[in-house]
C-alpha cells in the first residue's frame, strides 16, 4: 500500500464501518446526501478510480473483492463490442465513446482515442475515423466538449445501454425529438425574394 493512499483508505474504512451499522434504506439515503453535498454523480466518479480504491480497501478486508462498485463487469473493448454488436460505424463510435466514458473514465475524447480503442477492440478500421465521429455527433450519439473534443451524449448513453436489443434501442431513438435544422443561407435568400 502506498503512503499517499493511506488517508483515503482511512476515510473509506470509517465510512464503510459507519454505513454497515445502518439499514439499506438509511445507507442509500446517506450516500445520496453525501454525493449531493459534494456535487458528485456516477460519471464524475471514474470507474477506474473507484475500482482501484475498492481493490485497495478490499485487500485489508475479510470480504472478497468486488468486480467494481458499479456492479459493471470488467470487460475488454473486444468483449464489450462483441456484446453490444454495433451494426454501423456510428453505432461503433457510440459504443467506443461509452467504453471510454464508463470503463476508462475518460469523459472527453478525440478521434485519436476512438481510433486507438477501435484497434484495441480488434474491430475493422474506419475508412475515415474523423467522418465516423462527425456522423455519430450529427446523429446525436456524441456531443461537443471543450477544445474540439467529444463526449457521450445522454441519448448515446441510453442507446448503447439498450444494445444489443434492437427493439429497445429503437425505442430510445424514437423518444428523442430530432433537432430542427437552421435554414441555410440559400433558403434564407429564397425566402426574402418571395
Amino acid at each position: 500500500m502506498k503512503d499517499k493512499n493511506k488517508p483515503e483508505l482511512d476515510v473509506l474504512r470509517t465510512i464503510i464501518d459507519g454505513l454497515t451499522r445502518l439499514d439499506d434504506e438509511s445507507r442509500a439515503r446517506v450516500i445520496r446526501t453525501v454525493a449531493t453535498f459534494f456535487d458528485l454523480d456516477g460519471r464524475a466518479l471514474g470507474a477506474t478510480e473507484i475500482s482501484s480504491v475498492s481493490e485497495s480497501a478490499n485487500a485489508n478486508s475479510e470480504r472478497p473483492p468486488a468486480a467494481r462498485f458499479s456492479g459493471r463487469p470488467d470487460m475488454s473493448p473486444k468483449e464489450f463490442l462483441f456484446v453490444k454488436s454495433p451494426r454501423t460505424d456510428i453505432e461503433r463510435v457510440a459504443c467506443l465513446g461509452f467504453y471510454l466514458t464508463h470503463y476508462q473514465a475518460l469523459s472527453e475524447f478525440g478521434t485519436a482515442e476512438i481510433s486507438s480503442l477501435n484497434l484495441e477492440g480488434a474491430q475493422p478500421r474506419f475508412a475515415n475515423t474523423a467522418q465516423a465521429v462527425k456522423n455519430a455527433t450529427a446523429r446525436g450519439f456524441l456531443a461537443q466538449a471543450s477544445g474540439g473534443r467529444k463526449q457521450l451524449s445522454a441519448f448515446g448513453e441510453q442507446y448503447v445501454q439498450a444494445l444489443p436489443d434492437r427493439v429497445a434501442a429503437q425505442a430510445v431513438s424514437d423518444r428523442v425529438v430530432p433537432r430542427k435544422r437552421r435554414p441555410t443561407a440559400k433558403l434564407k435568400l429564397r425566402r426574402r425574394k418571395k
